[in-house]
């Protein structure tokens, strides 16, 4: 985790974003610390079912949340113009029409 303290901002957007970082970095933490603790013993499977229930889960779903609130500040691209198609109608040039 960074050291320095963040940086002031007035944007809700930002504020929100690092707060789901900060979120997702704290469930993170919790599950390494856990590991951590077990060392080499092999984690039973309610361990792990709890362990992605009650963390796993909840950083993906925030993730997820961060990157759709991303979009959606995210200015809509223009449409490419479509091609004019060629007129077969014209007849070529220095040619008299009937």
């Amino acid at each position: 985790m960074e050291d320095s303290a963040p940086q002031p901002t007035d944007d809700p957007v930002y504020v929100l974003l690092e707060q789901a970082r900060q979120l997702i970095l704290r469930f993170v933490h919790y599950i390494d610390s856990i590991f951590e603790r077990l060392g080499t013993a092999r984690p039973s499977n309610a361990l792990l079912r709890k362990l992605t229930s009650y963390a796993l889960v909840p950083a993906e779903t925030a993730l997820r949340r961060v990157v759709l609130i991303l979009a959606a500040h995210q200015p809509i691209p223009e449409r490419p113009k479509p091609r004019a198609l060629p007129d077969a109608a014209k007849p070529p040039s220095g040619t008299v029409s009937p």
